[in-house]
């Protein structure tokens, strides 16, 4: 999604309730940066890591609360 980040977390993000961890290369040039991380951080996850590589960054993003019920699929 090379320069989507923000599209991708616009609007409806439910979907990241089943994310506990995110490593994404953001284009601030591109993109609203602090909007972008702060959805992010709205859905429960905080960064883990953040590296610069040139202009971009590349962060990773982990689950800091239980935001929905555990999946059928998380077997143990």
């Amino acid at each position: 999604i090379e320069g989507a980040e923000q599209e991708l977390l616009r609007g409806d993000v439910a979907w990241l309730d089943k994310v506990d961890y995110a490593v994404i290369e953001l284009h601030p040039e591109l993109i609203d940066y602090d909007r972008v991380v702060q959805t992010l951080h709205d859905a429960g996850l905080s960064r883990d890591f953040k590296r610069l590589s040139g202009n971009d960054t590349i962060e990773g993003f982990r689950r800091t609360r239980l935001t929905a019920a555990p999946r059928e699929d998380d077997a143990v």
